[in-house]
């Protein structure tokens, strides 16, 4: 003959149940109707040339080509215009997945240049 189960395991499964299996498997259902069942890859982008265009163009440039242009360094010893990009990485020509985000390196004036002095 087997033991009874007193009415406190119950109410200990009981609670169990509804605070830890209920919500995980509301949790586990959710997950699973979201995650597509056929899932491909997005094709990857080419990365654009935008050494050499002043920073609003290349910005455009890249977010037409699906990346996220960011500048991620300001350059005053590299002669080229004031305003353009003088780097970029990924380089040109690399092939990267949609929403790569695209280091820029843009040509600024020279912080350490003296400045005028007024009268």
């Amino acid at each position: 003959m087997k033991p009874k189960m007193s009415g406190m395991k119950w109410l200990v499964i009981a609670v169990v149940g509804y605070l830890v299996v209920l919500p995980l498997s509301i949790v586990v259902v959710l997950a699973l109707a979201r995650h597509p069942k056929n899932y491909e890859p997005a094709s990857p982008v080419v990365v654009p040339q935008l050494v050499g265009l002043e920073l609003k163009e290349a910005e455009a440039r890249a977010r037409n080509a699906q990346l996220r242009p960011n500048v991620m360094l300001h350059r005053w010893d590299i002669p080229a215009p004031l305003g353009t990009i003088v780097g970029q990485i990924p380089e040109s020509g690399q092939k990267v997945p949609p929403g790569t985000m695209v280091g820029l390196e843009l040509n600024v004036p020279d912080p350490s240049a003296r400045l005028p002095e007024s009268k």
